[in-house]
């Protein structure tokens, strides 16, 4: 909280008063605050409250990858872990996610929050964004599964950013290169801290992680997320990369309606195809790989980029082709969330349902897999 405070001040001034400090969110690379600001102007004998707002702080500091690291009782895999985090890692999701912020400010892209101010690491001292706080107008509804309603919405966001991106190629040399560089090392640290015996432990179905292991391949993972060897003539465009359900806000009244997308610290440059793959395979509908369900929305989302560019070069075959390579990928990394996520679920029915998604996940591995 002290460097979400520090942030506040560097961007608003010395003289704002922090009325309230709340932590709303905690993942793998940061920590993330609402504070209550209050603005003043002081008079001869007087301070006079000349503005209340509220601003949201993201510290990127990484507590919860090194906590499961540590849980590993290694400490040469610690040291290296600290090392490979604080010097490349960390500053990495610094940079993709400063210039995403920029570029989508450029676009005019209504549902994202603006960023107000942001400091890199220095003295031991984490890296920090300052932006608007969209949490008096959205949360999350699910941390984990998508409903279609809220599919749909994220195929007419994915659409609008898409376009934006082939209307000039001046963004892509603004994203940095080294998320790129650092994927596939941090891949093989998250298989460490989420190993593969945990989703053969859940049971029926679930025994057959073992044999697409090679999904969870580093450089192989690395490879598809930037479309190394990928023989597709699609565009390349601006890619959120971290497209998991808690990173969406939506309307408390409707639940359809998308108010914001945050965490683009995996921002980069890539296939129109990688962030529909990870939501679809995070819809709670059981059958949304299913061939028929998989083309409804590729139709979907191919109506809606044409209705904004009509000129825009893909087929439905490319993208089905494409999504296809993408998918075993999301398959695999989703069956290590479940893990995770059961620890987090108490109700029985609740388990049930996690795992019955789970099983038909890998029942579509298993087609989609043959044919890439």
């Amino acid at each position: 909280m002290e460097a979400a405070a520090s942030a506040v001040k560097n961007v608003f001034g010395a003289d704002t008063l922090i009325e309230a400090t709340e932590e709303i969110g905690s993942g793998y690379f940061g920590s993330v605050y609402r504070l209550e600001l209050t603005k003043t102007a002081k008079g001869a004998t007087t301070t006079t409250k000349i503005d209340t707002n509220s601003v949201v702080v993201k510290v990127l500091e990484g507590k919860k990858s090194t906590g499961f690291i540590e849980k590993l009782n290694d400490a040469s895999v610690t040291e290296s872990w600290s090392k490979f985090a604080n010097e490349h890692w960390l500053p990495s999701l610094y940079a993709c996610e400063e210039a995403a912020y920029v570029t989508l400010a450029k676009w005019a892209v209504s549902q994202t929050p603006k960023l107000i101010g942001a400091s890199l690491r220095s003295d031991h001292k984490p890296a920090t964004f300052v932006m608007e706080d969209l949490t008096g107008i959205g949360g999350v509804v699910d941390p984990d599964h998508y409903r279609p309603e809220q599919v749909s919405a994220l195929i007419k966001f994915l659409a609008e950013v898409h376009v934006k991106s082939i209307a000039s190629d001046a963004w892509k040399d603004r994203m940095p290169q080294s998320l790129q560089l650092h994927l596939a090392e941090f891949y093989s640290y998250l298989t460490k801290m989420h190993p593969i015996e945990g989703v053969i432990a859940l049971g029926p179905g679930f025994e057959k992680a073992k044999s697409f292991v090679k999904f969870l391949d580093p450089k192989s993972f690395s490879d598809a997320m930037f479309c190394v060897d990928e023989d597709e003539n699609l565009p390349r465009v601006f890619v959120h990369g971290d497209f998991f359900p808690d990173n969406t806000l939506w309307d408390p009244s409707d639940a359809g309606k998308l108010v914001g997308v945050v965490d683009w610290q995996f921002a980069h440059v890539g296939s129109c195809m990688e962030d529909l793959a990870r939501i679809l395979v995070s819809s709670n509908d059981h059958d949304a790989l299913t061939p028929t369900k998989i083309d409804y929305w590729l139709q979907c989302y191919l109506t809606e980029v044409l209705r904004l560019q009509p000129a825009f070069p893909m087929t439905l075959d490319q993208l089905r082709r494409a999504l296809n390579r993408k998918l075993p990928f999301m398959i695999m990394e989703y069956a290590l969330n479940i893990v995770q996520d059961l620890k987090r679920v108490t109700s029985e029915g609740e388990k049930q349902k996690y795992l019955r998604i789970g099983r038909e996940r890998f029942i579509a591995l298993e087609r989609i897999a043959a044919s890439v």
